[in-house]
């Protein structure tokens, strides 16, 4: 069975700054996981990489589709 999980990030600097994205690795959950999405990352594809880079997340395979708008 596929295993999803999905967190609104509320903008993934502020998460990483405020230690949500730990809280999703330490998580049981996401370390199950098959996909891990992330909503209203409101970053660039470059800003999204360096912040997962920062977060120990450099690993993981993304998929990234920024909004047109700010």
């Amino acid at each position: 069975m596929l295993s999803v999980v999905t967190v609104n990030v509320n903008g993934v600097r502020a998460a990483h700054k405020n230690g949500g994205l730990q809280w999703l690795l330490d998580a049981h959950a996401a370390k199950e996981a098959d996909v891990i999405c992330l909503q209203e990352v409101r970053a660039n594809g470059d800003e999204l990489a360096a912040t997962l880079e920062l977060a120990g997340m450099q690993d993981f395979n993304v998929l990234h589709s920024a909004s047109s708008e700010k």
